[in-house]
């Protein structure tokens, strides 16, 4: 069976009024997910703190999560992602964050 994931919108901190409105957008995609054709994944945790702030180092221009942000994070979206997906140890590739 084939899955999609979902994932989240990420937080942006160049206008912090509108973490509220990516909040609910992602409340209403959650809803989509089944568990089993359609899963959710959001990782914005990992990203930002419970305000929606990005942590330091997540975005140059804080709109985007890139730079030395994203490569840390590899692994643990890595590692959600797979459990979303509902894979096990078995079936996950060798990525190049494992290598």
């Amino acid at each position: 069976m084939r899955t999609i994931i979902l994932t989240a919108i990420f937080p942006r901190n160049d206008n912090l009024a509108v973490m509220p409105t990516i909040n609910k957008i992602n409340d209403n995609l959650s809803r989509f997910a089944d568990g089993k054709k359609i899963r959710f994944l959001n990782v914005n945790d990992k990203l930002a703190d419970k305000d929606g702030r990005l942590f330091d180092g997540m975005s140059k221009d804080k709109t985007a999560s890139y730079g030395q942000g994203l490569p840390g994070l590899g692994g643990r979206f890595e590692t959600d992602l797979y459990r979303t997906a509902g894979a096990t140890g078995q079936d996950r590739p060798r990525s190049a964050t494992h290598r």
